[in-house]
């Protein structure tokens, strides 16, 4: 396997852990799991393509499973959702999540989208710590969880679980030196300097090319 990590133009965190495989002593990619999304592309991919399936074969409803039942047969919702994602309407995601049955309410992605919406409302409202509190119980220890969790922990400056987060997602992915980065940023919010110091000095002695802990360094130095 092999894992990237991935910022985006807004400072978010994911990763994707390529599947690798071995076809006519060639490497190949298999599938890739992507944490932010909590799956597997292949899965992804399957949802997009099962409608399609469907429609093409009825009888194909009643060896689905119940989630992909409820995906399938819901499909116009499914798309208005990612429209409505796309155009950053938010009270809209929330309106066609409502309208889900409940066993399309848990699916993963579906309660991503939810988080998604209530995060870009409010996040101090009582949905975004309901969204929070369902996701941790129907997805514990999911590296995807600890991604968000992270800035959930951090709005509501319980620092202390923020650390534990980046601590579980060191030990999904293997240690990363961009992990450090965020545990010292934590601990410079926390005014302990020396711990920041010492994470992002840590951090570029793994990844000299990383440019993050620099600036952490500077600002340290910069409040000191």
């Amino acid at each position: 396997r092999a894992l990237f990590r991935m910022i985006t133009l807004a400072g978010g965190l994911d990763y994707h852990d390529f599947v690798l495989a071995l076809k006519d002593d060639t490497v190949t990619i298999a599938d890739v799991y992507i944490y932010a999304s909590g799956e597997f592309f292949s899965d992804s991919l399957r949802r997009l393509v099962l409608p399609t399936l469907v429609r093409q074969d009825k009888s194909l409803l009643s060896k689905l499973l119940e989630q992909d039942t409820a995906f399938a047969k819901h499909l116009d919702d499914v798309k208005a959702l990612g429209a409505a994602r796309m155009a950053g309407d938010f009270d809209e995601m929330l309106a066609i999540y409502d309208r889900f049955p409940p066993e399309l309410k848990k699916d993963k992605s579906m309660m991503l989208n939810r988080l998604l919406a209530e995060s870009g409302k409010d996040l101090a409202s009582e949905g975004y710590m309901q969204v929070m509190a369902d996701m941790q119980a129907a997805f514990p220890g999911d590296p995807c969880l600890d991604i968000v969790l992270i800035d959930h922990y951090f709005s509501l400056k319980e620092y202390s679980k923020a650390h534990l987060c980046i601590n579980s997602l060191r030990l999904s992915t293997g240690g990363d030196p961009y992990l450090d980065f965020i545990d010292g940023g934590l601990f410079f919010t926390e005014g302990r300097y020396d711990e920041a110091i010492a994470h992002y000095e840590t951090a570029i002695a793994a990844e000299k090319t990383l440019k993050a802990p620099y600036l952490g360094l500077l600002t340290v130095a910069l409040e000191q």
